[in-house]
């Protein structure tokens, strides 16, 4: 809401003159670049927080670029020219991916603690069965693609789902009891986002080499072909896959979040998305614990302890890893990456939750992406 209210105030406070509309455009500081909604654009849009300076809003203002519709357009950065901190890559590319510009924009809040707020992590989707005439929830997925979902494959051959049908995708969930969803802060003021969306499933992908009966939970992963595509808005938004030092990350003694509503066999234990850290433990650990031998595609961690933490863990959900990254425009601003797809656990935090890392299975995700 804020961050609405600021770039109207932004706009108010520009005059307007006569600028290239088209796709390709210069930004202030001449490089390349592409004109689009503020919105999509997470390196400028990352600006927009509680300290603005005189610097920053006058670079924001001299990269307005026109409106789409009501929406103000700024020549956001073209992705070839982004630069990021940390050495080698670790954005997953493909033509049937998002850019880097528009999947895993980070937007933190203070107000909730442990809730989700309407406009984070955007990516989180519920999977919604039919059993005996009935809707169902088992699972959690993660948007990755206006087409793709990304989820455990237990999720669509688990034996957990005694017949249940896997029909479609819900997108832009935040609360079970209520749609549209809203926010209000101490009366003030409040925000509601648009009602969540079911998209059909057109088709699931489960990885060949996984095996339904075996306890090991190996090759747990799976994705989902919507049958439309996808319009990105505020509330629906696809994460990041991460390449290269993400994927190939060491886990062990770092923090990732888990988000979700602790949906569990059609039980949810939280009527609102809410969101933990895990502290990744390494696997030979983890394999002494759980009674047998984690492989290296495997990722294993435990819930943190707080005084009221609520339950995250939903099979298929993903767990995130946020990295900062410095843009040309001399900004810096963070994105977050699905790391792993959560395969099993409790919410009890002295058990360990056990995950497929994402980035083992980068070659196995885009050989099934299609137009």
């Amino acid at each position: 809401m804020l961050k609405l209210l600021k770039i109207a105030l932004l706009v108010c406070a520009y005059v307007y003159t006569t600028r290239s509309a088209h796709d390709m455009c210069q930004t202030p500081d001449k490089q390349q670049g592409i004109c689009k909604p503020l919105r999509d654009c997470s390196p400028l849009y990352s600006l927009l927080d509680d300290n603005l300076t005189q610097e920053t809003t006058t670079f924001l203002r001299e990269s307005h670029c026109g409106f789409e519709a009501k929406h103000p357009k700024v020549c956001c950065p073209n992705a070839n020219a982004t630069k990021l901190e940390s050495t080698g890559s670790t954005f997953l590319t493909h033509a049937l991916l998002p850019g880097v510009d528009t999947c895993g924009a980070v937007y933190y809040t203070e107000f909730f603690r442990f809730y989700v707020s309407l406009e984070e992590l955007p990516w989180t989707a519920v999977l919604v069965y039919q059993a005996d005439n009935q809707e169902k929830i088992y699972c959690g997925g993660t948007l990755i693609s206006d087409r793709y979902v990304l989820t455990a494959a237990q999720c669509i051959k688990g034996n957990f789902l005694e017949g249940a049908k896997l029909v479609s995708v819900r997108l832009g969930e935040n609360n079970f009891t209520t749609n549209p969803d809203c926010e209000y802060y101490r009366g003030y003021w409040s925000e509601c986002a648009e009602p969540f969306i079911e998209v059909p499933v057109e088709k699931s992908i489960v990885h060949e080499e996984y095996d339904a009966n075996d306890t090991n939970y190996r090759h747990d992963i799976a994705l989902i072909r919507l049958n439309q595509t996808v319009v990105f808005t505020d509330f629906v938004r696809p994460i990041c896959l991460p390449s290269g030092t993400i994927a190939n990350k060491n886990y062990t003694g770092i923090k990732v979040i888990q988000h979700g509503w602790g949906i569990n066999n059609n039980n949810v234990s939280n009527g609102r998305r809410s969101k933990n850290q895990v502290n990744g433990q390494s696997n030979e650990e983890c394999s002494k614990l759980v009674g047998f031998t984690l492989d290296q595609s495997q990722l294993c961690g435990f819930k943190e302890i707080f005084s009221f933490s609520s339950c995250t863990v939903d099979i298929g959900g993903s767990v995130s890893y946020v990295i900062e990254e410095r843009f040309n425009v001399s900004s810096q601003y963070s994105r977050q990456y699905a790391v792993a797809v959560t395969s099993a656990g409790t919410c009890d935090e002295k058990e360990p939750i056990l995950f497929t890392k994402v980035g083992d299975y980068s070659d196995w995700i885009l050989s099934k992406l299609e137009k």
